[in-house]
């Protein structure tokens, strides 16, 4: 289901800037993120809206698991570390799901969204 981010004006993968707060640890660089050691968030959100395309993920618990299993399968890292990628790139900025995941409808009608730069 393919929902735009409308309180921002944006559509899923469309691009905001992020400030001095765009990476965890030194800068890496590359196609692929590498989540050896320091990780850079632009570059995670990145993929992960190129692997989501148009496509938005819904449900708080669904959709945060979808992506943990795509940086999963994507950089071959644990699912402990996808999770922990997907808890910082909320934290940040870079994925936010549009709806209360405390309110039983909410979390299952929302969506997540992925900006990146």
């Amino acid at each position: 289901m393919l929902a735009a981010a409308t309180d921002r004006g944006m559509p899923a993968a469309n691009i905001r800037t992020q400030g001095n707060m765009t990476n965890v640890g030194s800068e890496s660089h590359g196609e692929t993120p590498s989540f050896e050691g320091h990780v850079d968030l632009v570059q995670v959100a990145r993929a992960l809206a190129s692997a989501f395309g148009d496509r938005v993920p819904s449900g708080y618990l669904e959709g945060k698991t979808d992506l943990r299993d795509t940086l999963t399968t994507m950089c071959g890292c644990s699912e402990l570390r996808a999770e922990e990628l997907v808890d910082l790139l909320e934290r940040y900025g870079f994925v936010e799901f549009d709806a209360d995941p405390a309110d039983p409808e909410g979390a299952d009608e929302g969506h997540w969204y992925i900006y990146a730069l």
